[in-house]
């Protein structure tokens, strides 16, 4: 038998994880059969297997309906592992025990950690770092707002705000925008390629880079704080160090190796030169992790430094994204849901602790929109576009869950905080990206375009519209003249995408 244990000085405080031992049976892998009288979810393989095909399936439903009403897959999978946690179908013990038990949780998630170093890794390599030689405006309004406010509270604070350091860490998350978030977030509402979405792009990684050496340099600071003595503080220095040259002068020449030498031009690359990839992904986040650092950091830091594009930033899309970081990524998402419980805002000693918590996540909300707004603003952009840039820039997403569940692993978040903290992120998410739906025209570029061209009646223009949808199903190209849908001409339907945009066009030649 082997136990595995989460004890803390702290036991009194409600904690993310329950302070319990789960203790199993190592023989217990798979089962002999419901026939042989075994009970297949006592065994970690049937019981693994059950948890993501239970988790995917819920996914794909809940998905079908939130798209419509415009949520990202973040707020679907957070959804999910709430209606599968303790406010909802968690409530039931049997359901825990049998499905979702401290046993069979370690097991998923430490597979779906896995898929967040790829993940992050992978977004790393895609990462084009020229936009950083085209800076853009960045406000910092909400450090500005949330820290004097913080201090002059501090005393009416309760206890366990009081001497934390979790309010200014939040201050500083919320203050930045996550580059892979965004990326994600933008590529799902089809706004990649629009001038403000590579606006916001381009904001999102100067404060990402900057966010990454911050944390560094954070946690270079607190080991070195933490040391013993000065032969440890060198020590500590000088692994990182270490690590951070291995990155620019051996990893990046080698996957440039491999990226221009090793592999034809226009291919991918080999299984040989992807599985090497891969493990060196792995061990930079092992290295980052034994040195003390945060295990996210190695990953991305050798992401940025390998070549993006073809063949690598191909190849990864092509081999990993779409199956392994697909498969699991969700199954992280819905394990932060999970942990979330809806109860603990009911409870009334905790209503104090969750409404100064939601006191600073408004004042950062607030005061990033404003400071984007005003930036737009400042550098001549409509009232609208600068809403909607701002949106833009709030969007949280995976990056900032993971920062919440370290801050409750590491005890700086109890469950009230978490609760209250995850339920901020999607709802700031859901909002976000309902309002930039709403307020962004994709035809409108083209009708300033076609304004701007100075025709009328007199010397009029002739205009082919070609509305271009992705194949799916199909091996070739089909060219369909449009016909107004029959659901869109009954009273009380909708109109498809091509409808909304062919109406733009009667409106404009009208």
């Amino acid at each position: 038998m082997a136990a595995v244990a989460n004890l803390t000085s702290r036991a009194l405080e409600p904690t993310v994880k329950p302070l319990a031992a789960a203790c199993y049976d190592n023989n217990l892998v798979n089962s002999q059969g419901v026939f042989l009288g075994d009970q297949p979810l006592r065994f970690s393989l049937p019981l693994l297997l059950v948890q993501v095909s239970v988790i995917l399936v819920l996914s794909a439903a809940a998905h079908l309906v939130l798209r419509r009403l415009g949520q990202s897959r973040f707020v679907t999978h957070m959804l999910v592992g709430i209606f599968l946690g303790p406010s909802v179908l968690g409530r039931s013990a049997s359901f825990r025990d049998v499905l979702f038990s401290e046993r069979g949780t370690y097991i998923l998630e430490s597979v779906s950690l896995v898929s967040l170093i790829l993940f992050l890794f992978s977004m790393g390599v895609k990462t084009d770092l020229s936009l950083l030689r085209r800076p853009s405006g960045r406000a910092v309004v909400p450090l500005a707002v949330t820290l004097p406010v913080f201090h002059a509270l501090q005393p009416t604070l309760p206890e366990d705000l009081k001497g934390s350091s979790l309010v200014t860490e939040l201050a500083v998350r919320l203050s930045l925008s996550s580059f892979p978030v965004i990326a994600d977030a933008l590529s799902d509402l089809d706004l990649l390629n629009t001038d403000l979405g590579r606006i916001a792009l381009t904001a999102s990684l100067i404060t990402d880079v900057t966010s990454w050496f911050i944390r560094a340099c954070t946690a270079a600071v607190i080991l070195i704080g933490d040391a013993r003595s000065p032969a440890f503080t060198a020590k500590i220095l000088a692994s990182f160090v270490a690590f951070v040259l291995f990155v620019g002068f051996v990893a990046r020449p080698a996957g440039r190796y491999i990226a221009y030498k090793r592999t034809p031009t226009g291919a991918l690359l080999s299984e040989g030169s992807f599985v090497v990839v891969v493990i060196a992904a792995l061990l930079s986040a092992l290295v980052t992790d034994a040195i003390g650092f945060e295990y996210m950091i190695g990953p991305m830091m050798l992401g940025l430094a390998l070549p993006g594009g073809m063949p690598i930033g191909a190849t990864m899309t092509e081999r990993l994204d779409s199956f392994f970081i697909a498969l699991f990524l969700p199954v992280y998402m819905a394990l932060s849901g999970y942990r979330t419980d809806l109860a603990e805002f009911t409870r009334s000693e905790a209503s104090e602790k969750w409404c100064a918590l939601e006191l600073f996540v408004a004042l950062c909300v607030s005061g990033k929109l404003v400071g984007c707004v005003a930036a737009g603003l400042f550098f001549t952009m409509s009232f609208r576009d600068a809403i909607v840039l701002a949106l833009m820039l709030n969007i949280r997403g995976i990056v900032e869950v993971a920062a919440i569940n370290n801050w409750g692993d590491t005890m700086k978040a109890t469950a009230e905080h978490y609760s209250t903290l995850t339920m901020s992120m999607v709802l700031i998410t859901a909002v976000s990206t309902s309002l930039i739906k709403l307020l962004k025209d994709h035809t409108a570029p083209l009708i300033d375009l076609l304004e701007a061209s100075g025709s009328s009646r007199d010397s009029p223009m002739s205009l082919i519209v070609l509305h271009l949808t992705e194949l799916v199903g199909r091996a070739a190209s089909v060219l369909k003249p449009h016909r107004k849908s029959t659901r869109s001409s009954n009273s009380g339907g909708n109109p498809t995408s091509s409808d909304r945009i062919m109406n733009m066009f009667r409106y404009f030649e009208q």
